[in-house]
């Protein structure tokens, strides 16, 4: 039998990360179905570039001990999940994180961004030279909430919650990709309306009906921008 030879792919690789941690909704998450919408953009651009959607939710991210033992080895020995998240953003070409608003920062995205930091710095405390895995990576924010859109809501999406996840991306050294000069940071959406809000038969939370013309509408620019900044 002849031995089947396996080449490495030339296709570039894309992480979409899904921030929400509403478990019960699961795949219908507004989050994680933004990240389906920007496969399928991609995937309508161009067959160049394979997409990975990784799900917080269904991630047991542990909190970070601070004890210093990931600066050898370069992963948390008590968290598998953690690291495999920080090697696919390693070996990602750009990435995307969608981010709820339901709290200043979701606790694991809150959690994975504190072990990152703690790498990077023992890293650097270790090698003067060194330079972070991010250095100029395209990074992209999508940030969204239950509110019905106004100047209002959006800027404070953008404000209380897309800035803070781009400048601790920044931090970490990655390209954070703007929208545009009124949304700098990233790309927030809300509802159409208040009538995008009903009552839900099955859980204590709302059923939310969201607009996905217009959000396609409204992350398409972004998503191209992205795009645009990966090196083929």
């Amino acid at each position: 039998m002849d031995q089947v030879i396996h080449m490495p792919s030339n296709k570039k690789r894309i992480v979409c990360i899904s921030a929400s941690n509403t478990y019960s909704k699961g795949e219908a998450s507004t989050s994680t179905k933004v990240c389906k919408l920007i496969e399928r953009i991609i995937i309508e651009r161009t067959s160049q570039i394979e997409i990975e959607i990784i799900q917080l939710m269904k991630m047991k991210i542990k909190f970070c001990l601070l004890c210093g033992d990931c600066f050898e080895e370069g992963e948390c020995p008590f968290d598998n999940d953690f690291n495999q998240i920080f090697d696919k953003a390693k070996e990602a070409d750009a990435i995307f994180l969608v981010v709820p608003c339901y709290t200043p920062v979701p606790a694991k995205l809150a959690a994975v961004f504190e072990k990152i930091d703690e790498n990077l710095y023992g890293n650097l405390l270790r090698i003067p030279q060194y330079r972070s895995p991010f250095y100029d990576k395209a990074a992209a924010v999508i940030g969204h909430g239950g509110m019905a859109e106004s100047k209002e809501s959006l800027d404070y999406y953008h404000d209380r919650l897309i800035t803070p996840v781009a400048n601790a991306l920044t931090s970490f050294g990655f390209n954070v990709i703007g929208y545009n000069d009124e949304f700098p940071m990233g790309v927030p959406f809300g509802l159409r309306d208040d009538t995008c809000i009903q009552p839900s038969e099955d859980s204590i939370f709302p059923d939310i009906l969201q607009d996905w013309s217009h959000i396609e509408n409204r992350i398409k620019p972004l998503v191209e921008k992205v795009l645009a900044e990966i090196k083929f």
